[in-house]
């Protein structure tokens, strides 16, 4: 009969539980140690593996060990120059490299990803650069074809607006592509802003004063479609009469169209209360 069990069956299951373990517990494989990784791929004296992730980023179906390898001017210290993507190609090939010229920081991570659109992932590296500004060094490498870098030093910029102080304990923020003009909420700031000379008690503004647009600070993968295309979702702070002056951010939606990058949305958002204020 098709339910009878025999006791070959049982004596099959037994042998299976056995071979698995008595906890029922999986004891994972261990991961490669970054020394092993470093002699793999014969990085020079002074090179090391910051970050590993792995995917299929020529197109030819086979997921590929990626490797963010930079050096170390100090082994002690978690800044590393010089980076560069490799991507390990099979046995006997060497691996294929695309180097990241004016981008070192500190803990280096990657991201793999179809940005470009065309089904085949590309690699997003971010770099803390560690400075006071809290700039984020971002690149996007495709490999499909030839290694080349598709988000750059110049798109790294963001959203370039002009901002300046107005009457009322505002600010104005002007797009440079539309043109469209976005009003900043400054009064969470207005007793700072009277005892520095700036305003007068009536919100009227005493001397000409511009806000500064950072780069992106942030910029994290954004799913944009059910066949697995990624954006970009920026945030880039906007400063007052100092760096530390947050007054405002900008938060824009980025997709990869034509061979260029394209702002799908930007928005601006005023600082009501900032972090620690009030605290005594």
């Amino acid at each position: 009969m098709k339910n009878k069990i025999t006791g070959a069956t049982v004596s099959l299951l037994l042998i299976l539980l056995i071979a698995a373990g008595c906890s029922g517990k999986t004891v994972p494989a261990p991961a490669p140690s970054p020394e092993r990784l470093d002699s793999d791929l014969a990085l020079p004296a002074g090179y090391v593996v910051l970050d590993r992730q792995t995917g299929d980023v020529t197109g030819d179906g086979k997921s590929k060990d990626i490797f963010l390898v930079g050096r170390k001017p100090d082994m002690n210290s978690k800044f590393a120059d010089d980076l560069r993507i490799m991507v390990q190609a099979g046995e006997g090939q060497n691996a294929v490299t695309m180097e990241l010229p004016a981008v070192g920081g500190y803990d280096g991570k990657l991201f793999v990803g179809d940005f470009s659109g065309d089904k085949i992932s590309d690699v997003l590296v971010t770099v803390p650069t560690g400075g006071s500004g809290g700039i984020v060094e971002h690149r996007i490498v495709t490999f499909a074809g030839g290694p080349a870098i598709i988000w750059g030093e110049g798109e790294n910029s963001g959203i370039a607006a002009a901002g300046r102080f107005v009457d009322g304990f505002k600010g104005e923020l002007t797009e440079e592509t539309t043109k469209r003009k976005a009003i900043v909420d400054l009064a969470a700031k207005k007793d700072a802003y009277i005892q520095a000379g700036l305003y007068n008690a009536g919100g009227t503004l005493l001397r000409q004063q511009s806000l500064s647009v950072n780069p992106l600070g942030e910029l994290r993968p954004l799913a944009l479609s059910p066949d697995g295309k990624y954006g970009l979702k920026g945030q880039q702070r906007v400063t007052g009469v100092a760096n530390a002056d947050t007054v405002a951010y900008i938060y824009s939606l980025w997709e990869y169209e034509n061979q260029k990058w394209t702002a799908k949305q930007i928005e601006v958002a005023s600082v009501l209360l900032s972090y620690g204020e009030g605290q005594r």
